[in-house]
């Protein structure tokens, strides 16, 4: 024991009581355990996660690329009447491979109807990029 550590009473406010290092080591080594199983949990919520069946975007995301072509929206309704001039226009360019047109294909996505464009022309980029890398290799 040091000269410092014999003048230090115990029991007064100010300083550790004696046992305080052994139970900041037992909190340390609680905090440490519990982020451990939280990480497994985690990992676990993950593996669950991945074993289910994508969804339909996530799907269409996969397909895309895969080189699949995604199907143009339906604009059939009254509400994307306004819109359907512009998606037949992407709709060739789709048809036409032209990535550079398509990629300077400027939308709004403000509405339902040009997200939906939005949506379909990042997938048709993303879809034949992936055939175009696909042909050179």
């Amino acid at each position: 024991m040091t000269k410092d550590e014999k003048a230090k009473p115990l029991g007064i406010p100010g300083f550790p009581p004696p046992n305080a290092t052994r139970k900041n080591e037992l909190l340390k080594a609680r905090a440490e355990r519990l982020e451990r199983e939280k990480g497994l949990k985690k990992l676990a919520a993950d593996a669950t996660a991945s074993s289910r069946e994508p969804g339909q975007r996530a799907q269409a995301a996969i397909d895309a690329a895969a080189g699949k072509l995604p199907a143009p929206p339906d604009f059939s309704a009254p509400t994307h009447e306004r819109f359907r001039p512009r998606l037949a226009e992407l709709v060739k360019l789709v048809k036409a491979k032209d990535i550079a047109g398509l990629k300077a294909f400027d939308i709004k996505p403000v509405s339902t109807s040009p997200k939906a464009m939005d949506r379909y022309r990042n997938l048709a980029v993303i879809a034949l990029e992936a055939k175009k890398v696909a042909a050179h290799v």
